[in-house]
């Protein structure tokens, strides 16, 4: 059972705060006996937040964030839904929630990046971008100097996040083949992005991983960008062989956003 050392870090700010108050909430939920996989996304960025916020709270949330990367592995080929930022799993018929929105009257929703006045999307927004949500290309191809870029899109092709990965080059130490890679996410939506992803040997014929789920989330920790964010970080991984070239592999794209935000939309001249 996940458990979550609130109780000894401090609270740096309101918002961590906040941040510690609704991770509580989920761990309570799992607790209760609740699938801990549509939560995962949610929660890494809430711990992330907190442990990014001062030195002593990171120590602290270190080993709970360990764990929660140990799960995103496992819960990797789950069918289960995400949570809204209320803690409510959105509707699973997503052909009948754009038509529940018509019906309410419903504003148009974009979660593009913006400075505006923003409020969350409701549920039925919500299954409705999920449904939409794709890696454009799903994988793409690198090679050592080489780089390799996927983007986020949603239903319409709008960019959301783009992930870009730089391979400068192997290490050899005797037998132990070590590749250094340099990643750029740069977030453009108004949401909280968790990534998942892995590099497949290309002369496999069954997708074999040659540098894990479990490899990939060690490197994004503490470094998956925030609405409207760019971050830039380092990963290293111990290769079996002496690959020519791997293939770049995100995955789980209805997973990857979570408390998405629209721009408020004023009642123009004459709205009742």
């Amino acid at each position: 059972m996940l458990a979550v050392a609130l109780g000894s870090a401090p609270v740096a700010s309101a918002g961590d705060l906040e941040d510690a108050q609704r991770t509580m909430e989920i761990t309570q939920k799992l607790q209760d006996g609740a699938d801990p996989c549509p939560y995962l996304p949610e929660l890494r960025a809430l711990m992330n937040r907190m442990a990014n916020s001062n030195p002593v709270v990171y120590e602290a949330l270190k080993p709970e964030l360990d764990e929660v990367n140990g799960l995103d592995v496992s819960c990797a080929a789950s069918s289960s839904q995400s949570p809204d930022q209320n803690g409510n799993a959105p509707p699973r018929d997503d052909a009948a929630a754009a038509p529940k929105a018509a019906e309410t009257g419903a504003a148009a929703f974009d979660v593009r990046y913006s400075g505006r006045e923003t409020r969350s999307l409701t549920d039925e927004e919500f299954a409705k971008l999920r449904s939409g949500l794709r890696y454009d290309p799903p994988t793409a191809a690198i090679a050592p100097g080489g780089s390799a870029t996927t983007v986020l899109k949603e239903s319409d092709g709008s960019a959301l996040v783009t992930v870009t990965v730089r391979w400068p080059g192997v290490v050899r130490n005797g037998a132990i083949i070590t590749a250094n890679f340099h990643v750029t996410m740069q977030n453009s939506s108004n949401c909280l992005f968790s990534s998942n992803a892995s590099f497949l040997d290309p002369s496999s014929a069954i997708n074999a991983q040659a540098i894990s789920f479990a490899a990939w989330s060690g490197w994004v920790t503490l470094h998956e960008p925030s609405r409207g964010e760019t971050t830039n970080f380092d990963g290293a991984a111990t290769l079996g062989s002496q690959y020519p070239s791997l293939v770049f592999r995100p995955d789980q794209a209805g997973y990857s956003l979570t408390q998405c935000r629209t721009p408020i939309v004023e009642p123009g001249p004459g709205s009742p």
